[in-house]
């Protein structure tokens, strides 16, 4: 103030700008801090702020955020393909007993029990059924057991076999493993595969689909919700810096 060709004292209003000023300054710093954050973190990487640590405390917590964004999207799809060497036996009065074959699915040390469905009188069941589980590391183990439906009494077991994941993807990522009962080699074998998604290109680059990445999807919502404050805030300064510089009524809003 002091362009101004009416006297201070003539001009109360002109006396209340300096106030305004100062009061916009305050939401307006917020939102740029808030934006620079956030465009930091979807453009060139987080702790690229050039507002220190300790003057935004949110912006701390995003780089343990995007660290856990990027271990949510490591999954691995397993797949139990089909199974083979399931054998007809013979029931009472002359019966025969065809398989209705099913697996259980047990993932790493997830208390998670994953079902197939029962293939009904087949000895070379197909399921070509898939699940998804997180990857922590490729070493998982993957636990199969192999069952023989009865409509009374318990179901049969057939047998179990582990195998890694690493060992899967080794495989050109599928994988025969013969089932084994109480150590003893069965004769039935059962096709899985692995398919593990890809990460390395960071945050917003995965080649997951944004569906199955919904935490990816609120970064921009987030971006745009800062913009809406720093937008009102940068108007609400230019009208007033306006005001003090080229005489009150000359905003360019």
């Amino acid at each position: 103030i002091g362009h101004s060709l009416v006297a201070p004292d003539e001009n109360p209003e002109a006396q209340a700008i300096p106030q305004a000023v100062d009061t916009a300054r305050g939401p307006l710093s917020k939102s740029l801090i808030a934006a620079e954050s956030l465009m930091a973190s979807t453009q060139g990487g987080i702790g690229h702020s050039l507002v220190a640590p300790d003057e935004t405390p949110e912006a701390q917590t995003i780089p343990q955020a995007a660290d856990e964004l990027v271990r949510k999207v490591k999954k691995v799809y397993v797949t139990i393909i089909g199974g083979k060497g399931f054998k007809i036996t013979k029931k009472k009065f002359g019966m025969k007993d065809i398989p209705d074959v099913y697996c259980t699915v047990k993932y790493g040390s997830s208390p998670k029990v994953w079902r197939t469905s029962t293939v009904k009188n087949n000895v070379s069941p197909e399921w070509k059924e898939s699940e998804k589980f997180i990857l922590s590391n490729e070493n998982e183990v993957i636990s199969l057991d192999a069952w023989d439906a009865n409509s009374k009494g318990g179901d049969t077991h057939y047998g179990s076999f582990r195998v890694t994941v690493a060992a899967v993807l080794l495989s050109s990522g599928k994988i025969e493993m013969e089932l084994l009962n109480k150590g003893a080699n069965t004769g039935c074998f059962v096709t899985l595969s692995c398919f593990k998604t890809s990460t390395q290109r960071g945050i917003g680059h995965s080649l997951v689909a944004p569906d199955e990445n919904p935490e990816a999807q609120a970064i921009p919502q987030a971006v745009d919700t800062a913009r809406g404050p720093l937008s009102k805030s940068l108007i609400a300064a230019e009208s007033l810096m306006a005001s003090t510089q080229g005489g009150i009524g000359h905003s360019l809003v």
